[in-house]
Parts: structure tokens; C-alpha cells; sequence
């Protein structure tokens, strides 16, 4: 139920942005999926029983979501480019010294990379804090540096999100949900945004913990095991192909 309710959102989120940009109230409502999205994950880093392997689908699924992903954004002209081009183009992040190899308008990488740069830093912080959950002073230093350049670096290439999903997962991640001190932390994590417009924006993210709360623990609908894997991409094609008729 929770994984449907957050890809609702996120549906309604996207129709907005692509088709319907005027109506800001769209918008709004979509700002709810990100954080059922990132607490997912960071019960999946949890429960999983091979983070490896968990880790390699994120990759997959990242990978192949990159082409839907810029092909969905408005500010990509796909006018003057071949579709090879455009696929492997959509690779190349749009900073300064990889400029004159990427789409002009390159929108940055989609939000499946920063789930996974998420994912790498909990399970760096598993493996330095261990069962115990305590670490030597020297590897703990280490792991959030470490930490520090994978948000730095999100923010960098623009990943989905960048260093405010990151740190929203490890919160998911180590705060239990009704621990009333998630708010609070949800509130401080809008700092990374820097754009004061979008700090009042996302703010409104912590309602999302309440819709987390009333129904984590209600019985899921029966889909195919992959399907909100395929959705993704998918759904970018389909909204993105509606925009740009």
C-alpha cells in the first residue's frame, strides 16, 4: 500500500511538472512521494538480506532510467541530436569541463542515483558502527567524510535531489518513524537546499511522515515484483513523449 500511495504521488507530481506546470497545486501534493520513496529504501537497507545485491539493482535501475529521465525534462532540445547521441549524451553530466560533450539543458541524473549514493553511505555506516553501533574515532571520521564528498559530489553532477535525499534516507535510516525527533531532523536537512523558496517548498515533506505512520503496516496490494522498478522509466517516456507532441 505504501509503495502504490508514494507512486500515485509521484504520478500526480510529474503530470504536473510535464503537462500541467500552471497548476501549482500538483506540484505540492508531489512533494509527499520523495520521502515515502526514501523511507523505502532505507527499510529496504534494513531488511534486505544481501545489501549487495540490493545495491546492484539500484544501479541497474538508475542506469536505465537516465535516458526516460532527461528525455522527460523540458529544457532538453532533442531537435539537433541523433538517438544514439541522445542516449549516451544523457550520460554526461552538464558541468563545466564535460560542457561541449553534453545536452545543452542536461537536467542531471535521475533520482536512482542519489537512492544508491544513499544506500552506500548506510551501508559504509553499517559496516564502521557495526550490530554494537559504536566505532573507533578514526573510522568513524573517515566514514562521514567519506559521506560528505558522496553529497558533494551528488550536488556536483545534480543528481535528483543531491545531498538533501542523501541525508533524508540515512535519517529514515536511523530515526524509528514514530520517533516524534524525525520531524525535527526532516526540518534540518532543508539547509542542504540552500534556495530559501525551496526550503518552504519541501518543508512540507514532513507530512509525509504521518501518511508513512497510518499506513506502512496495511496489506499491500499484489503486483509483480519489478513493477516499480519498470514504472519509472516507463512512466517518463510516456509523459515526457505527451510533452514534447
Amino acid at each position: 500500500m505504501l509503495k502504490l500511495t508514494a507512486v500515485l504521488l509521484m504520478l500526480i507530481d510529474h503530470i504536473g511538472a510535464s503537462l500541467y506546470p500552471e497548476i501549482f497545486w500538483l506540484r505540492l501534493i508531489g512533494r509527499l512521494s520523495f520521502p515515502i520513496f526514501a523511507f523505502l529504501i532505507a527499510q529496504g537497507a534494513k531488511k534486505t538480506r544481501d545489501i549487495s545485491k540490493y545495491q546492484n539493482r539500484l544501479l541497474i535501475f538508475s542506469i536505465v532510467s537516465q535516458p526516460p529521465f532527461v528525455y522527460f525534462s523540458r529544457r532538453v532540445s532533442l531537435t539537433t541530436v541523433g538517438n544514439l547521441e541522445f542516449i549516451l549524451k544523457s550520460y554526461i553530466p552538464n558541468i563545466d569541463m564535460l560542457a561541449e560533450y553534453s545536452l545543452q539543458g542536461h537536467p542531471g541524473f535521475n533520482v536512482g542515483f542519489t537512492f544508491l549514493f544513499a544506500l552506500i553511505s548506510i551501508r559504509l555506516l553499517k559496516t564502521v558502527y557495526g550490530e554494537k553501533g559504536s566505532s573507533n574515532s578514526g573510522s568513524n571520521i573517515l566514514a562521514h567524510l567519506f559521506i560528505f564528498l558522496l553529497m558533494a559530489f551528488s550536488i556536483i553532477v545534480n543528481t535528483d535531489y543531491s545531498a538533501y535525499g542523501i541525508a533524508m534516507v540515512i535519517i529514515f535510516y536511523v530515526t524509528d518513524i514514530y520517533n516524534n525527533k524525525i520531524f525535527l531532523r526532516l526540518l534540518g536537512i532543508l539547509l542542504f537546499l540552500l534556495n530559501p523558496f525551496s526550503m518552504i517548498i519541501q518543508s512540507l515533506t514532513i507530512f509525509s511522515v504521518l501518511i508513512i505512520r497510518k499506513i506502512k503496516d496495511k496489506k499491500p496490494f499484489i503486483l509483480p515484483k519489478f513493477f516499480f522498478y519498470g514504472f519509472y522509466p516507463i512512466h517518463l517516456l510516456i509523459l515526457g513523449y505527451i510533452m514534447r507532441l
